[in-house]
């Protein structure tokens, strides 16, 4: 499950980037924090991205786990 997590928070990650990069039209290793108020907000945005990936990886699991009739001895 860690692994499956590591994988989504990357992506996440990298989709991040990217839409930040596509509407700030600069590429995403020439983007430039300027100020304290943009870090604090791209720190916020990428924590709750994280969390929000991480708690669907979860429930998605449990969710296959509780149809697949938990597990089987």
């Amino acid at each position: 499950m860690f692994i499956t997590i590591t994988i989504w928070v990357g992506l996440a990650i990298f989709a991040f980037l990217l839409v930040a990069s596509l509407l700030g039209h600069t590429p995403f290793w020439n983007l430039q924090l300027t100020n304290q108020e943009s870090i604090v907000k791209t720190a916020l945005t990428l924590v709750g991205g994280v969390g929000a990936v991480a708690y669907l990886v979860i429930k998605y699991g449990y969710s296959l786990f509780v149809v697949g009739g938990g597990v089987r001895r």
